[in-house]
């Protein structure tokens, strides 16, 4: 109960953090999209995620877990994941395919009400 508490407790901040901004300084989504899957690893500092976008080639994503803002992005992902609902998905200013075993990196999620 108390890990549900603070995974919840996180997406939230995650969206007051996400949220907040107004214009898209990096390439992101035009429309919202659905996250077909997550694939976390025990001891890695990655989580894969799966969706179909028109920013790059491939459908594999993933988010940086060694930092605390990588966390929040995280689990804005498990909440969409966990809702149904859509995310727009803002991919970091390097070149796709350049993250963990060929994947782009997204640099946040953004979960609209």
């Amino acid at each position: 109960m108390n890990l549900a508490k603070a995974t919840w407790r996180q997406a939230f901040a995650g969206l007051l953090a996400l949220g907040s901004a107004s214009v898209w300084a990096e390439p992101t989504t035009d429309a919202p999209v659905h996250i077909g899957s997550l694939r976390p690893y025990a001891g890695g500092n990655a989580v894969f995620v799966y969706a179909t976008t028109p920013l790059c080639p491939g459908t594999m994503y993933s988010i940086d877990l060694s930092t605390p803002s990588g966390k929040a992005v995280f689990a804005v992902a498990l909440a969409a994941v966990t809702t149904g609902r859509a995310v727009r998905i803002e991919i970091a200013n390097a070149p796709c395919g350049t993250g963990p075993a060929g994947s782009t990196i997204i640099q946040s999620l953004y979960l609209s009400a």
